[in-house]
C-alpha cells in the first residue's frame, strides 16, 4: 500500500558498538596503507580541484569551468574541510575516514531496522565495508564514498516515506557523482507507478520531491551547457559521452553475480531454481563473446588493459585472457539470471499493482543498467553504488509494508526466515469517497 514500513529499533550503544568496529578497521587501514602516502591516481587531480574550492572565492565560474568530470560537492565539502584541518594528504584523507565510517553506521541501522537479527545485518554491512573498492575508497581521496552515503540515505527516505529528506538525499547524490540520477530516476518511476495504480494524495509529493532534487543539477547543465563542467576534460571525453556501450553492459550485468557471489550463494535458490529462466540466461549469454569484457577506449589511451580491481587480480594470478574471459562469461551467464528475475518480478509487480520497496529496489538495478553504459569509461568501481542496493534486494525481501491509517485494511502478521515478519493482506476496502 505504500505507508511507511514496519521498523525495528537500535538502540545508541548498538550503534556505538558498529561505529567503533568501523573505527577500528580504518584505523587498522590507515596504519597499514599508510594515511600520509604520496598522493596517487586521481588523488593528484582531486587535490588540485579540492585547493580551487578551498582557496578561491565560490563563483558561477569556479562551477562552470573547474576540471573534472564529476559534480561539485565533494570539492565543496573538502575545500570546507581543508580551510579547518589543512590541506596535506592526511588531513583530506581523515575526512575520507570519518565520511566512511559514518556510512558505514547508517547503513547498518538501515539494515538493522529491517530485520530482528543483529547477525545478519552486521553481515550485510561488513560484506560492504570490507569489500576492496570500499577499502580502497574510505581511505583515499576519492568522491564515490560521499556519494553512496547519498544513495544509502535515499534508500532508507523511500523506505520510511519521508519526500524532504528523499529531494535532499538525491539531490546530493546527483551533484557528486551524475550517473546517480539512475536512482532519481527509478525514484520519480516508482512513486509516478504507485500514484497511476492507487490515486493518493501523498505520492504527488514524493513526485515533486523527486521533480525538486533533479532541479539543481540541471540548472548546472544549463550552466555547463552539457552535464559535466566545461573543463579540458570535457573537451577530451566529448566524443565518448552519447553511446551506450552494451560492453559497459556486459561488465555490470558480471559483476552482479561476480561481487555478490557470498550473498547469492546464501539465496542461490531464489535466483537459480527457476529452469526456464536459467536456460534463458544460458543461451542469452552467447551475447558475451560479441562484445566482451575489455578497457574502454579512454583507458586504453591511458595505458590501463584492465577493467578494475577484481579483472587486475585475475590477470596476475592467472596471467591468461582465455581465463579472464571465462569467468566474466560465467559471471555474465549467473547475472542474467539474478537480473532477468528482478525484471520479471518489476514486471510482475507491475501487472499486480504492489508497488512496493521491493519494487523500488527492482527499478534502481534496472535504471543503473540503463544508464551506467552510456559513460565514456566502464570500471568496476563505478559499480559500487549497486553492491548495497543488490544486498538489499537478494538478503533483505520480502519486505512488509505498513499502511497508512485512513487505510482500512486488514493484515495479519507471520514469522518468516532470518527472524523477520511480514504484514500479510488479507482483504482491502478503500474508503468509496477517494
Amino acid at each position: 500500500m505504500g505507508g511507511v514500513s514496519m521498523a525495528n529499533s537500535v538502540g545508541w550503544k548498538e550503534l556505538l558498538a558498529v561505529g567503533s568496529l568501523a573505527i577500528a578497521l580504518e584505523a587498522l587501514l590507515a596504519w597499514c596503507v599508510g594515511i600520509g602516502r604520496p598522493l596517487r591516481g586521481d588523488e593528484m587531480h582531486f587535490v588540485e580541484t579540492i585547493l580551487q574550492f578551498g582557496t578561491q572565492p565560490f563563483s558561477l565560474d569556479l562551477l562552470t569551468h573547474y576540471n573534472e568530470m564529476s559534480g561539485p560537492l565533494p570539492f565543496l565539502l573538502y575545500g570546507a574541510w581543508g580551510r579547518l584541518a589543512g590541506f596535506e594528504p592526511e588531513s583530506l584523507r581523515l575526512l575520507s575516514v570519518i565520511i566512511a565510517v559514518f556510512t558505514y553506521v547508517v547503513w547498518y541501522r538501515f539494515l538493522r531496522s529491517e530485520t530482528a537479527s543483529p547477525r545478519l545485518a552486521l553481515g550485510g554491512a561488513a560484506f560492504l565495508a570490507l569489500h576492496p573498492y570500499m577499502l580502497y575508497l574510505s581511505l583515499f581521496i576519492y568522491t564515490d564514498m560521499l556519494a553512496i552515503l547519498c544513495l544509502v540515505g535515499a534508500l532508507w527516505a523511500v523506505r520510511r516515506e519521508r519526500p524532504v529528506w528523499l529531494a535532499i538525499w538525491l539531490c546530493a547524490a546527483a551533484l557528486n557523482r551524475q550517473y546517480f540520477v539512475f536512482a532519481t530516476l527509478s525514484a520519480g518511476a516508482h512513486y509516478l507507478a504507485r500514484y497511476a495504480s492507487r490515486r493518493q494524495r501523498r505520492d504527488v509529493s514524493h513526485l515533486l520531491a523527486v521533480a525538486a532534487s533533479a532541479l539543481p543539477l540541471a540548472a548546472l547543465c544549463f550552466v555547463w551547457g552539457g552535464l559535466c563542467p566545461d573543463g579540458a576534460l570535457k573537451r577530451v571525453y566529448l566524443d565518448e559521452r552519447a553511446h551506450y556501450h552494451l560492453s559497459s553492459l556486459v561488465l555490470y550485468v558480471s559483476l552482479a553475480s561476480l561481487y555478490l557471489l557470498p550473498v547469492l550463494a546464501m539465496r542461490w535458490r531464489d535466483h537459480f531454481s527457476h529452469k526456464r529462466l536459467v536456460l534463458f540466461a544460458l543461451g542469452a549469454s552467447a551475447v558475451y563473446w560479441a562484445y566482451p569484457v575489455a578497457p574502454s577506449a579512454s583507458a586504453v589511451e591511458a595505458g590501463i588493459p584492465q577493467v578494475g580491481m577484481l579483472h587486475q587480480s585475475v590477470h596476475r594470478l592467472l596471467g591468461s585472457a582465455v581465463a579472464e574471459h571465462v569467468m566474466f562469461y560465467a559471471g555474465f551467464t549467473a547475472g542474467l539470471s539474478v537480473v532477468g528475475g528482478i525484471v520479471l518480478d518489476a514486471a510482475s509487480r507491475w501487472r499486480t499493482g504492489r508497488i512496493d520497496f521491493q519494487f523500488f529496489l527492482d527499478l534502481t538495478i534496472v535504471m543503473f543498467l540503463a544508464v551506467m553504459p552510456f559513460s565514456y569509461l566502464h570500471w568496476e568501481k563505478y559499480f559500487m553504488p549497486l553492491v548495497p542496493v543488490l544486498i538489499l534486494r537478494i538478503l533483505f525481501v520480502p519486505f512488509s509494508e505498513r499502511f497508512a491509517p485512513n487505510d482500512l485494511v486488514a493484515v495479519r502478521l507471520t514469522r518468516i526466515p532470518d527472524n523477520r515478519f511480514a504484514l500479510d493482506e488479507i482483504e482491502e476496502q478503500e474508503p468509496a469517497h477517494r
